[in-house]
């Protein structure tokens, strides 16, 4: 009989496995970033009191996925199919059970299921338009007071990133950059809310080249958490704008634990994503006429380095020289 709780239903496994190697669950789960366990967690225990004996079979495996092809709430049921042939394979792995989604007969009529159960298109979202979220927060800038939703802007308009990894953005982990022209004496280089006050740039005045390294974490493809995925945003020589400068003013403006910190001085709390996403979507309400969450900024940016240039290594590494 099925436990509903997988962690429960892991142990066991694992206590009956025969491979001669003691694992234990928590070893097991420090391979998995923890939003995919808890993803995890949810479709197992969904599955497990959906069925009547509690048995992992294709039979109850195919009733289970009917079910949600045919209720309402799931217009589009494949994500909750990938989810449960992921839960299913890893708990079968473990001791070498037959997995039941991986037969190519029970995938076919599941496919057919899900293809019948789709109510809807995927949501392809408002498309972003970058250019003109890059014009108003260079006139808007020149104003002078440079509030958190348009630095937030300017980051996520030529980075490709996600409303969580720039919620949990800590100051400690940007750092700026300049290059010395004398030879034989290397780059100088500090953290951005530490940053010398001969040093502090202001909008509209040509400023020296200086880059942006920025570590985020959180990624989905940061496994282990530890030293975070890095962008680099280059200001160039002379300029007297681009998204790195505003980036720069802000930062040494706003000396807080966070890279985007709440507006309460004595909370060093992280914002929450819906709140990072709320942002930029007034941000880009106030310059395109059209309201775009945070999730498609992160396509938009892509979109748009592509469309200047930049190759595809290069996006992805996001490595930008910020006009």
């Amino acid at each position: 009989t099925l436990n509903e709780d997988l962690d429960a239903e892991v142990a066991h496994r694992l206590s009956r496995q025969r491979t001669g190697v003691r694992v234990d669950i928590d070893t097991l789960k420090k391979g998995l970033v923890e939003r995919t366990w808890n993803s995890m967690r949810r479709a197992w225990r969904l599955f497990v009191t959906s069925t009547a004996d509690r048995v992992l079979s294709a039979r109850a495996i195919v009733e289970h996925i009917a079910t949600i092809c045919n209720s309402e709430k799931h217009t589009r049921p494949q994500n909750a199919v990938d989810k449960l042939r992921h839960v299913v394979g890893y708990v079968c792995a473990i001791d070498d059970e037959p997995n039941p989604m991986a037969n190519r007969l029970i995938m076919r009529v599941i496919d057919a299921m899900v293809r019948t159960g789709t109510s809807r298109d995927a949501n392809q979202g408002t498309l972003l338009d970058t250019h003109k979220v890059l014009r108003y927060l260079r006139a808007h800038s020149r104003r002078g007071h440079i509030a958190r939703q348009d630095a937030m802007a300017a980051f996520a308009s030529i980075v490709p990133s996600r409303p969580n990894e720039l919620a949990n953005l800590r100051a400690e982990n940007v750092t700026i950059e300049f290059e010395e022209q004398q030879l034989g004496r290397p780059n100088e280089t500090f953290a951005a809310h530490e940053l010398p006050f001969e040093r502090h740039p202001t909008i509209g005045r040509p400023y020296p080249a200086f880059a942006i390294s920025v570590h985020l974490s959180h990624t989905k493809t940061d496994k282990q958490k530890r030293r975070g995925i890095r962008k680099l945003i280059q200001h160039p020589a002379g300029e007297p704008w681009s998204p790195a400068l505003l980036l720069l003013c802000y930062w040494t403006t706003h000396r807080r634990t966070m890279a985007f910190p709440r507006d309460d001085r004595l909370d060093d709390r992280p914002l929450s994503p819906d709140t990072v996403s709320h942002d930029l979507a007034n941000v880009s309400i106030r310059a395109t006429g059209l309201r775009v969450t945070g999730k498609w900024w992160r396509h938009a940016a892509a979109t748009w380095l592509l469309r200047n240039g930049l190759d595809i290594e290069t996006v992805t590494a996001g490595v930008v020289e910020a006009h």
